[in-house]
């Protein structure tokens, strides 16, 4: 019965769910009571029943240490949402106490942390973050640490100052993982600036300063997948170290990534989609994502796997949370996949997709009007690749478009073919 319970929640049909695990409870106590009162808080939530998930949550018997973290969480929200901080702050401190795996201390401080903030206590959510951080930002073997340092972060006015604190004050070895995880933050912070030149220098600068054994999973994920931008062949002995140090870890999309990215410049197709097609879509929150998927569609087409590379720019063209220049690279992919393939229609169909959807992407955009008026020629439509052309040169943010000269070219060659077509060649013949 609970697993029946656990797969209608899965599935979103929490009243049912509800009902059901609320029924195990009425009963005996047995060895999944506790998972259960979890359980059915999760679906009265889920319901809006906020009161009545927030008496299960709460039920949960302390003994169960890691099922009480989770309850207290989702009692926490449920609090601040009620507008009873104080009392989140008071349940969580509590909670704390009696945790003992670090990542799940990490998850009760950031929590913790936005509680507090939720009750104008800034410094006492700075005391959070550090306490969880001073214990655990040295260990490379924990993985929950980067929300907390954006955190703290945000609230620190002087964050060279607070870095120092932290690695004074860690309390185990030389600070060494902290500090390179320190220097990611950083790198990722500009990132997020849209400083990429600098975030990707600074990256590149990590890999080089630090020893790989001070390297935790984030630490090496970013920096493999940076090395391997520029060529360096450290990318994969970093991306094989995350492999095997950290099979389980959230981060080693990015040594798939690594080692895929490597494959196909090699040449090693099958390689590479035996590395890339092991990134899922719960990677999709990392930079990676959407170009693992591409280096994946490229490779399945260099060895005639057609089908499932459509199949992948597909996805990304359906996925709603991508924004539309990924959507003008996945549109362009499948109109160069009708092209190799010969259909030249179905290719036309999507470069005038492209062009008419995703202006504001040269790269694409402008490429795709001169592969169309090319599929047009070769289909025997000279007029409409003649017309194709002069839209595109008439356009003014493609004028300094590198594909300009070429479709020129193209139209010169299709109005010697058809003489006819040349609007100039007639007045003159007209005149004379």
């Amino acid at each position: 019965y609970y697993r029946s319970a656990t797969c209608l929640f899965a599935l979103s049909r929490y009243k049912e769910a509800a009902v059901l695990a609320e029924s195990l409870l009425d009963g005996h106590e047995t060895e999944r009571t506790a998972e259960t009162r979890l359980l059915a808080a999760d679906t009265r939530k889920a319901l809006g029943n906020l009161d009545e998930a927030l008496i299960h949550y709460l039920s949960v018997p302390e003994e169960f240490v890691d099922l009480r973290h989770h309850a207290s969480i989702g009692a926490a929200e449920i609090l601040i949402r009620q507008n009873r901080p104080e009392k989140a702050d008071t349940l969580l401190t509590k909670t704390r106490d009696s945790l003992s795996n670090p990542e799940s201390i990490c998850e009760n401080a950031l929590v913790l942390a936005d509680v507090r903030l939720a009750r104008n206590r800034t410094n006492r959510a700075r005391s959070a973050l550090q306490h969880a951080l001073l214990r655990f930002g040295n260990h490379s073997e924990v993985e929950g640490t980067l929300p907390l340092l954006e955190l703290l972060h945000s609230l620190s006015q002087d964050w060279e100052k607070e870095k120092r604190h932290l690695l004074d004050n860690t309390l185990s070895n030389d600070g060494s993982v902290l500090a390179a995880r320190l220097a990611l933050h950083d790198a990722l912070n500009l990132e997020s600036k849209n400083r990429s030149n600098e975030a990707e220098t600074q990256l590149i600068a990590l890999a080089n300063e630090f020893d790989v054994s001070e390297l935790a999973s984030e630490c090496l994920a970013y920096t493999s997948a940076a090395l391997v931008e520029i060529g360096s062949p450290k990318s994969e002995e970093l991306a094989n170290r995350l492999v095997e140090l950290y099979p389980m870890s959230r981060y080693v999309c990015f040594a798939y990534y690594t080692l895929g990215k490597r494959a196909t410049e090699a040449g090693e197709n099958d390689q590479a989609i035996a590395w890339l097609s092991q990134i899922g879509q719960d990677s999709e929150q990392f930079p990676i994502y959407v170009s693992s998927r591409m280096h994946e569609a490229k490779s399945r087409i260099a060895i005639g796997e057609f089908d499932a590379a459509k199949l992948i720019y597909e996805s990304l063209l359906q996925n709603r949370s991508f924004g539309s220049g990924i959507k003008a690279e996945a549109l362009y992919g499948i109109a160069e996949l009708n092209r190799n393939q010969g259909k030249d229609r179905a290719a036309i169909a999507h470069y005038q997709r492209l062009y008419t959807l995703y202006t504001a992407y040269p790269k694409f955009a402008a490429d795709a009007y001169h592969q169309s008026a090319a599929a047009f020629d070769r289909i025997g439509q000279p007029t409409a690749a003649i017309k194709t052309i002069d839209e595109l040169v008439s356009i003014e943010r493609y004028k300094d478009h590198p594909t300009i000269p070429e479709s020129l070219k193209l139209k010169s060659e299709i109005l010697e073919r058809h003489p006819e077509l040349d609007p100039e060649a007639n007045s003159k013949g007209g005149e004379s």
